[in-house]
């Protein structure tokens, strides 16, 4: 019957999507995920080295001798008290980020998940904003470096994009929603950190302003985009549903409480424990990895350029991209978890020695 012929239908509209018709249905979502991914991931690229840029110091530059400051020439305290502002600006963003990620969680499961990205878009926005201003007065430098790098963590992108693509894929994607995503994220993985940022560091530039001009015009265009063009990725439906059911309406912040109670049952959950876990490790690695081009640079005699073109080894991992997921497969997960720790901060220890 035409009835059973249109149940039978339905799942294979669903899952027989292509590719192509994927990017045409969700396109202006695609672009926004993927730019905003990016000049977040730009910015963090370059912040360090922007920071050096705005120390200044009564030791007068020499000419052909590169401090990484055009107010400073003395390189070594250019180095120090530059990673001192760049860390409390880390400081600000780490906080801002963890307040950012609970808003995501319950506002937008309240509210839809487009309010929360144009709030986290606004703010990188701004914080782009605030770099240009520090570079134009220097005086107010520092304060707006800090300013500007906790107005980063308002934005969640990985977080809030997991939740975009499910929705989206929810909706009628299936599997193209993530094979877009996979795409993706291999293209930005090697575009915006180790090309993009590893070019912008290589340059040793004095004064960010044209870059910083450069990537707030983009973050403008991808904030249009996505206040004007990107519809809502959620399904609303069922919160309406939901509210119909209910003998009186509730106001937004019953709403909010609501939501925030239904996440007890995550508390008893050992995956959470696990997850948290890692979560925990992984900005601890990156935090020791970070520190290695900062020491090669203040007490090896290391240039910029040169630190710059050592990171350009990272794109390496893209090698281990299909053996790992089946080593996880053979082996169990925990194993793999603990295999990669003891070889991360076995590369750690060996990176330590070698410039000691």
């Amino acid at each position: 019957s035409s009835v059973e012929l249109s149940k039978n239908c339905f799942p294979c509209e669903f899952h027989l999507m292509s590719f192509g018709d994927e990017i045409k249905t969700h396109w202006a979502t695609w672009i926004v995920l993927f730019f905003a991914h990016g000049m977040k991931n730009l910015v963090n690229q370059v912040e360090i080295a922007f920071a050096r840029s705005l120390v200044s110091c009564e030791e007068q530059l020499v000419e052909g001798i590169y401090t990484g400051s055009q107010w400073c020439g003395n390189r070594l305290e250019v180095i120090n008290v530059g990673y001192s502002i760049s860390q409390r600006g880390q400081a600000q963003e780490s906080f801002a980020m963890l307040l950012s990620i609970t808003m995501v969680a319950v506002l937008g499961s309240v509210f839809g998940r487009k309010v929360v990205l144009l709030i986290g878009l606004s703010g990188t926005t701004i914080s782009v904003a605030l770099f240009m201003l520090a570079c134009a007065f220097p005086s107010w430098s520092r304060l707006l470096f800090v300013m500007g790098q906790g107005l980063q963590g308002l934005l969640p992108i990985d977080h809030l994009a997991g939740l975009i693509i499910f929705d989206i894929s929810v909706k009628g994607g299936g599997m193209a929603s993530y094979q877009v995503k996979g795409l993706l994220d291999t293209i930005g993985g090697l575009l915006w950190g180790p090309v993009l940022g590893n070019v912008v560091q290589y340059l040793e530039l004095v004064n960010y302003h044209t870059v910083w001009m450069i990537i707030f015009s983009i973050n403008v265009v991808v904030l249009s985009i996505a206040c004007f063009v990107m519809p809502e990725p959620m399904d609303m439906t069922h919160l309406k549903k939901e509210e119909d059911k209910k003998d009186k309406a509730i106001g937004p912040v019953g709403k909010v409480v609501n939501e925030v109670i239904s996440y007890r049952d995550v508390y008893y959950n050992p995956l959470s424990w696990r997850f948290l876990l890692m979560v925990c490790i992984e900005p601890c690695w990156m935090h020791c990895m970070g520190m290695i081009p900062i020491e090669l640079m203040a007490y090896h005699g290391w240039s910029q350029s040169r630190v710059t073109m050592m990171i350009l080894i990272q794109p390496l991992f893209i090698v281990f991209m299909g053996v790992v997921p089946s080593l996880c497969l053979k082996v169990g997960y925990t194993t793999m978890m603990t295999v990669s720790l003891v070889y991360l901060y076995s590369v750690l220890i060996i990176l330590n020695l070698s410039t000691s």
